[in-house]
């Protein structure tokens, strides 16, 4: 279990270096599943030339636990995780600075971590969380981008008719459009759920959509990520063997 948990974050470097990092190069952004992770050589793959920094946010943290099952804590999961993820980012990519929104157990509020991402204009939001539902048969990971709901979709109309005022270019959601945050999101969303479905012992259960306050308010490309259920035994197992192992 604790190796396939291992190759499943090494997995989500593979994606980010040999999918994500060409989808921030390319003249016209790619579309969804056009690149299959498998057929993607990461052994060359360099950083793009204005791509400097990713951050990378934990769930959860001090008083807020997260979902728990017995002793197995998500805010702990979250942070091991993120940990992993960014060592590796920055055992393959040195130059690249890598951002946590927290590094230990402590409680950062949304507007914090948001502010975090924003004020240091990084270039890729991921955000780590574990799953729970009273189904204890559910079980996979998950990605989310942004929701595009009825209340979305209302939102979405009000900024077209104000996109040439002066008082939205400055505006987040002005942000997001320029950097075509939202297909790269659904791109790079795509890229990480392909890549755990390839994985023996990993069920993927595909991108979804959701409000999450982290991807409505950050201006980069931004997923969250639900790396399993802790409701559901084998997932709980497969997250857990990495406590006290990284």
């Amino acid at each position: 279990m604790f190796n396939s948990f291992v190759q499943s974050i090494r997995s989500l470097v593979f994606v980010i270096a040999g999918v994500v990092f060409p989808t921030f190069t390319e003249a016209n952004i790619p579309l969804i599943n056009e690149i299959s992770p498998t057929h993607v050589s990461h052994a060359n793959v360099k950083l793009p030339l204005n791509f400097k920094r990713i951050v990378i946010d934990p769930g959860h943290g001090g008083i807020d636990e997260g979902c728990k099952v017995q002793n197995i804590k998500e805010k702990e999961l979250a942070l091991k995780i993120s940990k992993r993820l960014g060592n590796l980012l920055k055992s393959k990519y040195p130059q690249l600075e890598v951002i946590y929104t927290r590094s230990s157990d402590k409680f950062v509020s949304l507007q914090n971590r948001i502010a975090i991402a924003n004020q240091s204009e990084a270039d890729l939001f991921i955000s780590i969380h574990c799953n729970y539902v009273k189904e204890k048969y559910v079980s996979g990971t998950e990605t989310y981008v942004l929701g595009t709901d009825k209340k979305s979709q209302a939102l979405i109309a009000k900024e077209e008719n104000q996109f040439y005022q002066d008082d939205f270019i400055n505006s987040v959601q002005f942000k997001r459009l320029e950097n075509h945050a939202y297909i790269k999101s659904l791109d790079i969303a795509s890229k990480i759920e392909s890549s755990f479905a390839s994985l023996k012992g990993v069920k993927s259960r595909g991108v979804r959509h959701g409000g999450f306050r982290v991807l409505q308010m950050t201006t980069m490309p931004s997923v969250l990520i639900e790396t399993g259920f802790l409701s559901n035994q084998k997932d709980k197992e497969r997250l857990n063997s990495m406590h006290g192992q990284i």
